[in-house]
């Protein structure tokens, strides 16, 4: 690096990971409701809650909160609330139904291993061992006592797919589940589940992630656990992709009725209002910019957005970007003029592709609208109709772009060069994704 090499500022960026400490959108409302539900004595069990919404609204966020709760002493009044053992189950990265199983069950053993259960069942295991001693299996299992990793352990089962269908072993897992519920082990064969006492918890995410075919599997499985107490399972999906899957495997009858037997409590993630997003604006922290600088242009973007808080984490991250690679050109463009560009560019995509095209358009466009003001001091320019545009000799080619809600307000907004132009335009194409471009409706 020379001596007369000058680095930018550090360009920052919005993380895409699930919020694991503060919360935006009323989510610690959703979190504390849904996860008192789940750990409530009163509900009986196996049942499944789904946790609805497109792709980018939050439902990971939402699901690992109320993990996180689950897992804390945040519902601990015994009066109230039974114990919950929760494990994190990623289905999608499972194929046949066999697979599925077999991993769920190394994901259950998992969390087992890390509360330390297995030191505490010892004795337990010896004895089912001693009970069956014939069956390789078990000999297997023994070696979790020891304090073998349980993914060398299922690594190394070569008939791992198949303990779903052992009647042997399922047995001894049901038993072990009761044990690792209540932490103590049955005083005589014939105890129950008890699920005002414990409850297996599992949290199956980004299950529209997966195929059709596996989105079906995934529930054919969970349909197994659907005759025994103590199991709750909480699903994270866009409820038109399992719709879409049901039908396409059921048809359209039958589809409804499957799904309504296995998720009894559903909960879509509601639309979130404009203003809202200022928080998480706010929480991004970004040096180059200020949630107020966005606050009258929300209700514009959040409709491109489709409302999706990971939309607007790219589209702050793309003018953070936009602004670094300014800044080291050396181009003197001021953040409200790269803020209302990319305004412009996202909302606008099909007159900024136009722009693109037609430069000389956006000047003709924005001394248009400044006559316009002028002669009509008390209306927007787009609240005109096409009638009073041809009256003010408004050339034709401009009364699409004027006609359109909320255009006039940001163009005006813009003031740059011709030169600037040219440089905004070439690096938007860069950092502005073109997929995520919408026109404003």
């Amino acid at each position: 690096m020379t001596q007369n090499t000058i680095m930018p500022l550090p360009v920052r960026i919005v993380t895409d990971s699930p919020a694991s400490e503060k919360l935006n959108f009323s989510f610690d409302t959703y979190a504390d409701t849904l996860s008192g539900l789940v750990a409530s004595r009163d509900n009986a069990t196996p049942f499944a809650t789904g946790i609805f919404g497109p792709w980018g609204t939050g439902k990971t966020t939402l699901m690992k909160a109320m993990k996180a709760r689950l897992d804390s002493d945040a519902l601990s009044e015994p009066r109230r609330y039974r114990r919950c053992k929760t494990v994190w189950f990623q289905a999608w990265k499972h194929n046949t139904q066999e697979e599925i199983l077999s991993a769920l069950i190394e994901a259950i053993f998992k969390a087992m291993a890390a509360d330390g259960f297995f030191s505490l069942a010892r004795a337990k295991i010896d004895t089912v061992i001693k009970r069956f001693d014939k069956s390789a299996i078990f000999a297997s299992i023994s070696r979790l006592v020891t304090g073998v990793d349980v993914s060398e352990f299922f690594s190394e089962l070569a008939y791992k797919e198949k303990l779903g269908s052992i009647e042997t072993f399922q047995k001894f897992f049901d038993d072990l589940i009761w044990t690792f519920l209540n932490w103590r082990f049955k005083l005589t064969g014939q105890e129950k589940p008890d699920d005002k006492m414990g409850a297996m918890v599992i949290f199956i995410d980004d299950l529209d992630r997966c195929h059709h075919n596996r989105i079906i599997q995934v529930l054919e499985t969970i349909k197994l656990y659907m005759d025994r107490c103590g199991y709750i399972f909480v699903l994270g999906a866009c409820a038109e992709n399992i719709r879409k899957a049901l039908f396409k495997e059921y048809g359209p009858q039958d589809a409804s009725g499957f799904f309504d037997k296995i998720v009894q409590v559903r909960f879509t993630l509601p639309r979130i209002f404009p203003d809202e997003f200022l928080g998480l604006i706010e929480d991004a922290g970004c040096d180059i910019c200020n949630a107020q600088d966005f606050k009258a242009d929300l209700p514009m973007i959040m409709p491109a957005f489709g409302y999706n808080p990971r939309r607007l984490k790219h589209f702050i991250n793309s003018l953070n970007l936009l602004s670094g690679l300014l800044q080291k050109m050396n181009v003197q463009i001021g953040f409200d003029n790269v803020l209302a560009w990319g305004v412009f560019t996202y909302v606008f995509g099909d007159v900024a592709v136009d722009i693109k095209d037609n430069p000389d358009h956006l000047f003709a466009l924005r001394k248009q609208i400044a006559k316009l003001s002028d002669t009509f001091e008390k209306l927007p320019a787009w609240q005109l109709d096409q009638e009073q545009l041809s009256a003010e000799n408004v050339p034709e080619f401009l009364h699409p772009y004027l006609l359109q809600p909320y255009l006039s307000e940001i163009l005006m907004r813009i003031d740059i060069t011709a030169e600037q132009l040219c440089c905004l335009q070439t690096l938007s194409d860069a950092v502005f994704p073109f997929q995520e471009q919408q026109t404003f409706k």
